[in-house]
């Protein structure tokens, strides 16, 4: 976890980061943190693509989510995930990856 007041460069730790360790992770993800985990989540198409998942035009929302989430919790725990900007004291969606076998780093303006 990154945190402080805005503008002291908390994203810009976090990206040198991610660059310097990319190679050393077999599934990486940068998520840039909007209304809620499950949007920001599958507005990365990156991810979605390097995972293999595949939606249909009827899948909701929720479906999406739980088929990416299914991916998500079984990777091995050299996958790498950064979270920018988490702007929520609480957010249900992101409490379903936390705790499992990869890394995050989150940066946030919050004090959590």
């Amino acid at each position: 976890m990154i945190n402080g007041i805005g503008g002291i460069g908390k994203t810009e730790i976090a990206r040198y980061f991610f660059h310097k360790n990319f190679d050393n992770y077999v599934h990486v993800a940068w998520i840039d943190y909007h209304t809620d985990f499950r949007k920001s989540l599958l507005s990365n198409y990156t991810l979605t693509e390097s995972l293999g998942i595949q939606y249909s035009e009827n899948d909701s929302i929720d479906i999406k989510f739980e088929k990416l989430l299914s991916k998500i919790i079984n990777l091995d725990k050299n996958s790498l995930f950064v979270i920018d900007n988490l702007n929520n004291d609480y957010d249900p969606y992101l409490n379903k990856i936390l705790g499992n076998n990869f890394d995050i780093l989150i940066t946030s303006r919050h004090k959590f």
